[in-house]
């Protein structure tokens, strides 16, 4: 059984985001964000989170990975679906980005009725791309 809940556990999120992305450098984990785990079995596989942007209307879905042997399971879109439930009962406007090629991802942002725009600030880059749900 998958079960999907919000954490304060920085160290888990830390700890899977390693293992999901043992390339990358090491991200923060600011406590001003919110983040949540998905377990199958109660093994923790996946995590995501949110971060509010200041004296705005937007919600910043941020880092959001699941563990190689628990991909294909629909965990993300299950992630992103939790998140955009947060940003609808603040009254906020999810949006998100991807690196050019992580069409797993794109899929799954298309999937739960992100549209690409181009943002006033290319805050990821030039070549990123730009999501919003309205």
């Amino acid at each position: 059984m998958i079960r999907i809940r919000r954490t304060t556990d920085l160290e888990l999120v830390a700890k899977l985001d390693r293992i999901c992305f043992p390339a990358d450098e090491p991200v923060g984990f600011a406590l001003n964000r919110f983040w949540w785990v998905a377990t199958r079995d109660g093994i923790p596989v996946a995590y995501a989170g949110v971060s509010a942007i200041l004296d705005s209307d937007l919600l910043y879905l941020c880092r959001c990975g699941v563990v190689p042997w628990a991909r294909g399971l629909g965990l993300q879109r299950r992630l992103i679906q939790a998140r955009v439930r947060l940003a609808r009962k603040f009254k906020l406007e999810p949006i998100t980005d991807t690196q050019p090629g992580n069409w797993a991802s794109a899929n799954n942002l298309i999937a739960c009725g992100f549209r690409m725009y181009e943002p006033g600030y290319r805050w990821a880059g030039d070549s990123w791309c730009y999501w919003r749900k309205a």
